[in-house]
């Protein structure tokens, strides 16, 4: 039985590993977004690296939950995890 439980701990724990590590590469992708200072410059970003086709779009990627907001005369992407909180607002 101590093996079993052993097996799903190690289970569970390489889950997290590769949950927090999708969710680190996505902060990384969005890194771009820092250095920009306009509106339409983030939107034109947006394209390239997140396209989206709604005006409000929300998904998790490993432990991290991404929503965009893609308005005409306003953009956020917000990345929330357990421990951070990162957000892009541009308007």
């Amino acid at each position: 039985m101590e093996l079993y439980q052993y097996n799903q701990y190690a289970i569970a724990n390489a889950q997290d590993i590769q949950d927090k590590e999708k969710a680190d590469e996505l902060k990384v992708r969005l890194l771009p977004f820092a250095s920009v200072e306009t509106l339409a410059d983030a939107q034109k970003l947006a394209k390239e690296i997140l396209p989206t086709n709604q005006t409000y779009t929300s998904f998790y990627v490993g432990n991290a939950k991404c929503s965009v907001v893609n308005k005409p005369d306003s953009f956020r992407i917000s990345v929330d995890t357990a421990n951070e909180f990162i957000c892009y607002d541009f308007s």
